[in-house]
């Protein structure tokens, strides 16, 4: 399955993956595709322009400051890039 996940109201995909509880939370996975990607900062820059991508912001928010922006999405991208970043 290689596309975003769609959970339902109980947390499942129509693949079958259960969403991870808060506690298995994976920073910059933004897209729930239980790794990290450039496909997850993608996502992240597709939410900030229109707001209407559906992704996990929580584990979108990168920089810990509460927001979901370009900030995060480039923050994925430098980790992704190799840069010794903390993704938070």
């Amino acid at each position: 399955y290689t596309e975003p996940h769609v959970f339902d109201d109980e947390g499942i995909c129509i693949c079958g993956y259960e969403k991870p509880q808060e506690s298995d939370r994976l920073p910059g996975d933004a897209d729930n595709s239980t790794g990290i990607t450039l496909a997850d900062a993608v996502a992240v820059l597709q939410y900030c322009a229109s707001k209407t991508t559906s992704i996990n912001t929580s584990n979108a928010d990168v920089t810990g400051d509460g927001e979901v922006d370009a900030k995060d999405a480039l923050r994925i991208l430098q980790h992704e890039a190799g840069w010794n970043v903390t993704l938070k």
